[in-house]
């Protein structure tokens, strides 16, 4: 036998001898250990173990949802992380409202912009603007009623101040404004050195090795037959926190210098905010994002892909949102001027939601001039025959001048080839049943129709809607963040000073901080105004309103609308009006003001030296004084050109206001000098020279005409001295007295409307106070003094809470104080029909402001169109506003003589007070007569009305 053979047999049988001996020893100590985990699975802790992981693993678990794929693969710090290792951050921006403002203003923003772009970047660094638009469900009055007090407000003021709410909160309700939010995305390339060995083959042999060297050939085996979901090949660039923290670095250093460089505010989304519009951007049926801590490295593609993406035909259903897009396929032609996008953002019927999206792709400058020259020498191949003569191709031609301007202008100039996408994403309702479909895809077509006629009104654009095949690989690209750098076959390549103005930078003003009134804009938004607002949003510098416009255009309705928001929205608010001709009258009647009617049949009068610093036994400021000199001086009839009468009449009207002084205040009752006081005191005066006692003898032989006078030369009546919130003095009736008394009391109400200012409540705070002067155009040939009375007032009120506002046709209407409405904090220009080139010069206003006001357009019973100029200088903002009032007070502030004879004669008739004859109007002719083509009510519901006894 082969000794090898015997001694393998015995080496085998010692090795099985020491097998069983092992396995002897070991099989009980198996046994025990399987009964002690039986044992152990059984016990009250194991279960409570096997409870925690389960809800471990329940709380992990992915959304439910068919799986799609997304470049965004977690967070880190404030950016997006791409799978690709790139970062994008995502800021809100707050567009400037220059709309209306100077083309210089806004050509300098798109050339900041474009010097943005052309900032030193490594290629394919992105930047976006979303420009969304939803429609307004009312957010300004949600804020207004949460800020509004109630307290020591007029309650019939507050009770037509809430149907105007009721009115525009029914319009919101139908679609008719709108609300936007731009938001600016950077992405930023981001390659680190050792990114290569994290995918491919470099990343997957060191573990295939490892791997079988640890666990043999067949773990070999199973790895090579689970390589397609092994991280290298899954597309994903995974780095060590090392390498993120420094390829992070690099690229914020890029997106802070963009920050710097940008001419719009920005604001960082981070944190929570960041998440919610991430989330909400990528899933349209969430309503909220749900709350997960993100960790770096964490994969949020299972969150980020709950809803579906379903291609069906001409639009994609999102979630259950169909959702269509519209591109440019051509830039316009003959150049993009700055307001191209007006043509977009600045357009009252796309209130419907929508996304327009402008992308910027940074390319590298020296290969993209290579690529030009190539093709400009591609281009001029073709425009040449086998012969070398030319060939009649214009295509070709036209081509070939294009880009060498192109090229001539990137050599000549700081200018920077990029390449720009422009397309709009439009949105239909939400689709849950078979009809919610139909109606749904219906408004969808009508939305991408209107969206691409409106991109189409840029001149030489060609805009198209995206065709099923091309929507299919187009539309995961325009989710947000989801933006890529691989060419679409969309890209659009100019310098960047050409395309940058076809980023959406700009929107309409926003409105006041805590308005009083609500008003819509032509451009379909809804903003607050707030007179007595001094901060920046508003820039109201000036306490003086100046409400332009001829008869007919809405400035006395408007003036009614400022008064009753006034007295509904500010506690412990006064206002007092100056009226002509009872156009305030309705109104007055309906808020139950104090009326004031001055004629020779009434005794009741206003003392000129009437004063609330006298009657607190002070000594009046100069501003009373210089009130008080005027009047005495139209009295006395000194000339313009006199120099020393008004020198001896300061010094006896400041004697006698001293004598009067210690005999008020400190609990006493009023008394005030009359015209008989300053007469005697001209003749008692000790002047220092016989000049001035010629001319005070003078004065006072001419003001004795005048004492006794009942109106002229009496204490103010006690009725004027009764606190209310809302006095109108009537001027009409003036024209009763002698013209020099008729001015005389014109003065001196101007003068009472004035002292009002300064009120103080119980606290020492200023009150809110608004001063009306209504038809103003009327003053200068008939109440000549009024005029340069008002231009004091309108010096003082900006400290005391007050505001002055004058209603009149023309601002030529304000010859001889044009040094202070000029500075006017805030002037409502209507319908003009003569010449605004003072109006235009004092005002500073913009061609655009200017052709706003000539486009102005009023629908009677509907709306009344004003351009609003709110502060002064460069900062001032302007908008094109329309009010547009409640039926109620569409009939208290008719102007229309049918309509106001039919309210009068439903008052008549009935004896309704003027609110219920409003009410019971509004209820059967919602906007008037004249807007249903009427020329009286009719008779049958006339005659119900009667009949009944409503």
């Amino acid at each position: 036998m082969d000794p090898f053979a015997i001694a393998g047999g015995i080496l085998a049988a010692g090795m099985a001898g020491v097998g069983l001996r092992i396995g002897a020893r070991l099989l009980p100590i198996g046994l025990n250990a399987y009964r002690d985990l039986q044992t152990l699975q059984q016990s009250p802790a194991e279960r409570i173990r096997r409870q925690l992981a389960e809800q471990e693993a329940a709380r992990s678990t992915p959304p439910a949802g068919r799986r799609r794929e997304s470049s965004i693969v977690g967070l880190y710090e404030d950016c997006l992380r791409h799978a690709n290792g790139s970062y994008t951050r995502l800021y809100e921006i707050e567009p400037e409202p220059t709309m209306l403002a100077d083309d210089a203003a806004v050509e300098r923003r798109c050339d900041d912009f474009a010097r943005m772009l052309c900032s030193e970047m490594p290629a394919g660094t992105m930047v976006q603007v979303r420009y969304s638009v939803s429609s307004d469900p009312g957010l300004v009055i949600a804020e207004h009623l949460r800020e509004r007090h109630f307290d020591s407000v007029h309650l019939p003021a507050a009770q037509l101040h809430d149907l105007d709410l009721a009115h525009h909160h029914v319009m919101a309700q139908s679609g008719y404004f709108r609300r936007e939010k731009a938001l600016l995305a950077i992405r930023v390339p981001a390659v680190h050195p050792a990114d290569a060995q994290a995918r491919g083959l470099s990343a997957f042999l060191p573990a295939l090795f490892s791997e079988s060297g640890r666990n043999g050939i067949k773990a070999f085996v199973d790895v090579l037959r689970n390589a397609p979901s092994h991280p290298a090949f899954r597309g994903v660039v995974d780095r060590i926190r090392a390498h993120e923290a420094e390829a992070y670095r690099k690229a914020e250093l890029i997106m802070r210098r963009l920050e710097m460089e940008c001419p719009v505010t920005l604001k960082r989304l981070a944190g929570r905010q960041l998440w919610e519009t991430l989330y909400r951007g990528h899933n349209l049926d969430a309503v909220s994002a749900p709350t997960v801590k993100i960790r770096p490295g964490d994969d949020l593609r299972d969150y980020l892909c709950a809803d579906t993406i379903e291609h069906c035909d001409w639009y994609v259903m999102h979630g259950s949102v169909p959702v269509s897009l519209v591109s440019m396929f051509v830039p316009p032609d003959g150049g993009i001027r700055a307001d191209s996008l007006r043509l977009l953002t600045a357009r009252a019927d796309l209130a419907f939601p929508h996304i327009l999206c402008v992308e910027y792709i940074t390319l590298d400058r020296d290969v993209a001039k290579k690529q030009l020259v190539k093709r400009a020498k591609q281009v001029e191949q073709e425009t040449r025959k086998a012969d070398g003569g030319m060939r009649r191709d214009h295509d070709a031609k036209k081509t070939l001048s294009d880009v060498d301007q192109l090229l001539a202008h990137i050599a000549a100039s700081r200018d920077a080839l990029v390449q720009c996408r422009l397309y709009a994403l439009v949105y239909g309702e939400p689709i849950r049943t078979r009809a919610e479909e139909i109606e749904s895809l219906k408004k969808l077509e009508q939305r991408t129709e209107t969206i691409e006629s409106a991109i189409k009104r840029i001149e030489g654009a060609d805009v198209r809607r995206e065709k099923p095949a091309s929507l299919q690989c187009l539309y995961q690209g325009a989710i947000l963040g989801e933006m890529s750098p691989q060419s679409t076959w969309r890209e659009l390549q100019e310098g960047a000073h050409s395309l940058a103005a076809l980023a959406p930078l700009e929107s309409a003003w926003p409105g006041s901080a805590y308005p009083h009134s609500i008003v819509s804009t032509v451009s379909g938004r809804l903003i607050g105004i707030n007179l007595w607002d001094k901060s920046q949003r508003s820039n109201i510098k000036s306490p003086l309103t100046l409400i332009l416009g001829e008869p007919g255009s809405g400035k006395s309705t408007l003036g009614g609308l400022l008064i009753t928001d006034a007295l509904a929205t500010k506690p412990e608010c006064r206002v007092h009006a100056v009226d002509f001709d009872g156009s305030l009258a309705p109104l007055a009647d309906a808020l139950g003001a104090r009326y004031f009617k001055l004629n020779p049949e009434d005794d009741r009068t206003i003392n000129i030296w009437d004063c609330p610093e006298l009657a607190r036994g002070e000594m009046p400021d100069e501003e009373t004084i210089t009130l008080i000199l005027m009047d005495t001086m139209l009295l006395a009839g000194v000339k313009d050109n006199d120099e020393r009468s008004p020198v001896v009449l300061a010094k006896a009207i400041k004697s006698v206001l001293k004598n009067f002084v210690p005999r008020n205040g400190n609990g006493q009752p009023k008394r005030e000098p009359t015209l008989k006081h300053l007469v005697a005191k001209l003749r008692s005066y000790q002047f220092d020279n016989q000049r001035d006692k010629e001319c005070a003898e003078d004065l006072a032989s001419k003001l004795d005409n005048y004492v006794g006078n009942p109106w002229l030369d009496a204490p103010t009546h006690p009725d004027f001295d009764l606190w209310s919130p809302f006095d109108v003095y009537e001027l009409g009736s003036l024209e009763k007295f002698p013209p020099l008394v008729r001015q005389t009391l014109a003065g001196r109400i101007a003068t009472r409307v004035i002292r009002s200012i300064g009120k103080k409540n119980e606290d020492g705070e200023f009150t809110p106070t608004l001063l009306i002067f209504d038809e103003a155009h009327r003053y200068p040939q008939e109440f000549p003094g009024m005029m340069r009375v008002i231009g004091r007032g309108a010096r003082q009120g900006r400290k005391a809470n007050v505001v002055t506002c004058v209603l009149t046709h023309t601002y030529e209407d304000f010859t001889g104080i044009h040094d202070i409405t000029a500075t006017a904090g805030v002037k409502i220009i209507g319908l003009q029909t003569g010449d605004i080139s003072r109006l235009v010069r004092d005002a500073n206003l913009s061609e655009r402001a200017v052709a706003a006001i000539n486009a102005i357009r009023n629908h009677d019973g509907v709306h009344a169109q004003f351009v609003l100029v709110m502060g002064s200088g460069t900062a001032q903002h302007i908008e094109m506003i329309q009010v547009s009032l409640s039926s109620v007070r569409l009939w208290i502030h008719t102007t229309n003589p049918h309509e106001h004879n039919t309210r009068a004669r439903v008052m008549r008739l009935t004896g309704c007070s003027m609110l219920e004859a409003a009410a019971w109007l509004a209820e059967r002719y919602p906007r008037g007569l004249a807007a249903e083509g009427l020329l009286e009510v009719e008779e049958d519901a006339l005659k119900q009305l009667l009949k009944t006894g409503q």
